[in-house]
């Protein structure tokens, strides 16, 4: 037993059947805190907990609310995700709307759209449709939103591609392009970021490759971040 702020501590250490390697198990909800010791599949209309820690991958299959998730490897969330604090070492995926106070991602990040208070990303970040951030982000790569950012307070990405539009009122850095509009926002070196080509390129290149199926609705977003790190490549060569 925990004391009352963290609830009941709740261990799963494995399961008698898998599916590709992944331990199943149905969808809970409670004021628990739940550590996963292995790879761990959860099926279910709605998971909720006061705390969850997974020593390795996991995956959500539904919606999820949680006050703290700490995922010491990739996370993937098919549902909406309500997490106040969420650390996430490797990758991220939620193909749902996700809403948090603090995120940090330690690879790649593709979400269908973000609403949270500081973002931290030591990778790429692909959104789907937009991503709304109220204090502070900070992502080492790319971030590309085949709809828009906006937010206000800090940002700094070594590239910030928005389609249609990026409406951030704060301290910017980074070479950030409007594909709707061709335009060049910023046009900065983020400190400790390499040097890179001029910002006319930077809307050439992002145009040429990702304007055409942003536009057609076609694009997934695995695309979105595959194109995103082609980008990234192009420009850093």
């Amino acid at each position: 037993m925990l004391d009352n702020k963290n609830g009941t501590l709740i261990q799963y250490d494995g399961e008698a059947q898998s599916i590709a390697g992944k331990n199943v198990i149905e969808a809970f909800e409670g004021s628990d805190t739940v550590i996963f010791n292995e790879t761990y599949l959860v099926i279910g209309a709605h998971t909720e907990a006061l705390k969850i820690h997974a020593m390795y991958d996991l995956t959500i299959i539904g919606d999820i609310t949680v006050q703290e998730c700490v995922v010491n490897g990739s996370l993937t969330i098919i549902g909406e995700a309500r997490i106040s604090s969420l650390s996430c070492f490797n990758s991220l995926i939620c193909q749902g709307d996700l809403y948090a106070d603090k995120i940090y991602v330690g690879g790649d990040m593709i979400v269908e759209s973000a609403v949270c208070d500081e973002l931290v990303c030591d990778g790429s970040v692909a959104v789907h449709t937009t991503i709304n951030i109220n204090q502070s982000a900070k992502v080492a790569k790319t971030i590309f939103a085949c709809e828009g950012i906006m937010g206000e307070g800090s940002f700094s990405a070594l590239n910030g591609i928005a389609n249609e539009y990026f409406e951030f009122d704060g301290n910017i850095e980074g070479k950030i392009v409007e594909l709707d509009t061709d335009t060049t926002l910023c046009d900065t070196v983020p400190a400790k970021a390499a040097a890179c080509d001029s910002a006319e390129d930077a809307i050439a290149l992002a145009g040429q490759k990702v304007a055409d199926e942003i536009g057609n609705g076609k694009v997934t977003p695995q695309e979105v971040l595959e194109k995103a790190r082609d980008v990234n490549s192009e420009l850093h060569k």
